[in-house]
């Protein structure tokens, strides 16, 4: 092992840093191992702003302490993330150092309640032009506070909302719309609010030249009953209002708890896919079922949509990604045959993605679907790649 302050090799340390840029415990132990490190890992360990559990804390303070003798960490920052809870949300040396760190580009807010905020720290979250905010499990008293949070976000691309507490009561419509959002990310989000963008009643940003929007639709069982519907209405709404100039349209699915047969008249089979250039099918633990009649029940429904769109007006190009797979002897892979029926004479890409972290199941499931595949395996139309994921991390 090195010493402390021991070189290594420039080319040595930029390729050890490239590899773990996304671990900060692995990149704070090579900051302790030698001095070279330091530099370089200081970029990354202090490009993000969080204040959430008490480890973030202590970072936190760490970040204010040695601002005042090292101006530049702030201006590492690129990302802050604000949780409720923390009693460090209402002191003076949050909005501090927000004013300090000029190069936030991410803002993420979770479970928290926009009134608690002092108004220094209001000032201090508006000064910044963001390109992505993402507001989880957060209270605004209206879209005039709204408003006031993107104020300097004239460059905002990405808006996630994800249970999204918003009155729709009182609207602000100034004259001049100053962001166009490029993409929109929607969680489990009351149709009144997502009616209430649509209408521009946040007046600052518009969705009228939305490209990709990403949607998560929940189905959630309890008994013999299926919870789904608010998600589908909501859905229809978006694709309905935003189709003009809609290119990807990214679907989520995700099943929690135990869930009967899904009846085909609960899934929304007639949503209007035309004219989109991309659609990605993720179906995120698809096969929660150990019986192996539901394992794919998700997917005869999306054959079902494509089956309901001219062959001319399909998405040109199709994405499905299917995540923790179990092994093709739990499995009935009959149901793809339908999906080759469908696209096999279209005009069409498909790429097929499986992840899970039981590697050697990987390419026996591949296997498995392209055996239903015949006819887009034959035109060179469908592709596949594999992903293992190892503690958290995926690899190809």
């Amino acid at each position: 092992m090195s010493e402390p302050n021991a070189s290594l090799p420039q080319e040595l340390v930029d390729a050890i840093i490239d590899e773990l840029y996304d671990c900060r415990s692995a990149l704070l132990s090579c900051s302790l191992v030698s001095h070279t490190f330091v530099c370089r890992t200081r970029r990354y360990l202090f490009e993000v702003l969080r204040l959430s559990s008490h480890r973030s804390c202590r970072h936190y303070l760490k970040l204010t302490s040695q601002s005042t003798t090292s101006s530049h960490l702030p201006l590492f920052v690129k990302r802050v993330e604000l949780r409720g809870g923390s009693h460090l949300h209402a002191s003076q040396s949050l909005a501090h150092i927000l004013l300090l760190v000029k190069n936030v580009e991410h803002l993420k807010l979770h479970d928290i309640q926009w009134i608690k905020f002092p108004r220094a720290t209001k000032v201090a979250l508006s000064s910044h032009s963001y390109r992505s905010i993402s507001l989880k499990c957060t209270e605004l008293p209206g879209f005039l506070s709204l408003s006031y949070l993107l104020e300097g976000s004239r460059q905002l691309q990405h808006l996630s909302i994800d249970r999204l507490t918003l009155p729709c009561t009182v609207a602000c419509r100034p004259n001049v719309v100053s962001a166009y959002i490029d993409t929109l990310t929607v969680r489990s989000t009351d149709i009144d609010v997502l009616k209430g963008f649509i209408s521009g009643s946040c007046g600052f940003f518009s969705l009228d030249r939305l490209q990709t929007l990403q949607y998560t639709i929940y189905w959630k069982g309890n008994g013999s009953v299926i919870r789904g519907n608010n998600d589908r209405a909501s859905l229809k709404l978006l694709l309905h209002s935003l189709k003009s100039n809609l290119k990807h349209l990214h679907i989520i699915e995700k099943i929690y708890h135990a869930i009967p047969e899904m009846p085909q008249n609960l899934l929304p089979v007639d949503l209007d896919i035309s004219c989109l250039h991309r659609l990605t099918i993720d179906l995120s633990d698809c096969n929660v079922f150990q019986d192996s009649t539901h394992a794919f029940c998700l997917l005869p429904r999306w054959i079902s949509v494509l089956q309901n769109c001219p062959s001319s007006l399909l998405p040109k190009q199709i994405y499905i990604c299917l995540t923790r797979v179990q092994s093709t002897t739990t499995q009935d892979f009959s149901v793809w045959s339908g999906l080759d029926d469908v696209l096999g004479l279209a005009s069409v890409s498909l790429e097929i993605t499986v992840r899970s972290s039981v590697v050697d199941e990987i390419p026996s499931v591949v296997d498995a679907i392209k055996s239903q595949l015949p006819m887009l395996c034959e035109r060179g139309l469908v592709s596949f790649e594999m992903i293992g994921v190892f503690n958290g991390r995926p690899r190809t």
